[in-house]
């Protein structure tokens, strides 16, 4: 009777969700429902599957990236997003991040990490070593001094350097230090996951992406768009050459930046760019099936 008992639970967990996944390439059904069995049997938040999730922490910027059993975070937001993503982390089994990235010293990047450290191991944190004068500089000592508490590896972030997310590769693109605006010292990055690349600019403007895009390969699949998708960032050039299908804005509700412009978002419109925003969507997540080179967008909408 127990060999039944464990052959039938053989064929649930392992079988029909592969049969299921299958059907759903098919085109015979049209949504994932291994993803609904997973949870069914291990809790919400289990899933043997990989993701890019931009996280809703209002007018601030967090993405979180898994790849088998490794995670990412590029950006904390600001410290009181800190418990609110460190929970997340929490609800979705996540204890650990392998590497972590701050892509410049203003406190709606990096004020979470305060709070994320206290609770989530960090092994790697990449972040630059100056601050501009219009820089969180007391900020950032602190997170220096934490980081440096924790024991948590420091890497100065130069062109070209390339770290491994499970599968997925994390390579830096630009950092430069140089920039006479916070803005502009933004760490830019690309991921490349399951044949599809992530583009993240941080807060640069105009100016420094179009820089960006003559010396370096810019072309992505989906775009985070640049400063929250204010109107001096994504110019049209710039985004001619990364020609993103995807472009996210990470912004608060009703903010007073009037993030993302009118402008901005006009660019994108009239380049056929389909658009996803964290004031309206909450979190968006692209999930990748292991044996597929493309990905499913899920949202959690905000109620009424």
């Amino acid at each position: 009777m127990k060999k039944k008992i464990v052959l039938n639970s053989f064929l649930v967990l392992t079988i029909l969700p592969i049969a299921l996944e299958l059907l759903v390439l098919g085109g015979i059904l049209s949504e994932s429902p291994s993803n609904k069995l997973i949870e069914f049997c291990f809790g919400k938040g289990a899933s043997t599957q990989d993701f890019v999730e931009f996280l809703d922490v209002g007018q601030g910027d967090s993405t979180l990236i898994k790849s088998g059993n490794s995670v990412a975070l590029i950006d904390f937001g600001v410290e009181d997003d800190g418990i609110k993503i460190q929970k997340y982390l929490f609800r979705l089994g996540i204890k650990k991040i392998d590497v972590a990235v701050i892509t410049h010293h203003h406190s709606d990047h990096m004020g979470g990490f305060l709070r994320v450290a206290e609770k989530i191991k960090i092994e790697k944190l990449i972040i630059n070593n100056s601050t501009a004068e219009d820089g969180d500089t007391e900020l950032y000592s602190e997170v220096l001094g934490l980081a440096q508490s924790l024991k948590i590896e420091l890497i100065l972030p130069k062109c070209g350097q390339n770290f491994k997310i499970g599968n997925a590769d994390l390579s830096i693109l630009s950092c430069n230090r140089n920039a006479n605006e916070e803005n502009n010292r933004s760490v830019v990055s690309i991921l490349n996951i399951s044949g599809k690349k992530f583009l993240f600019t941080g807060d640069c403007d105009s100016d420094t992406e179009c820089q960006l895009a003559l010396n370096h390969n810019v072309k992505c699949d989906v775009l985070k768009m640049g400063h929250h998708g204010s109107k001096s960032s994504s110019a049209y050039y710039f985004l001619e050459l990364a020609q993103p299908e995807i472009a996210i804005a990470s912004c608060g509700y009703d903010n007073i930046y009037n993030h993302p412009s009118g402008d901005a978002l006009l660019r994108f419109k009239e380049l056929g760019i389909e658009i996803y925003r964290t004031d309206l969507d909450k979190n968006i997540r692209f999930t990748f099936q292991n044996y597929q080179n493309s990905y499913d967008i899920s949202i959690e909408r905000r109620s009424a």
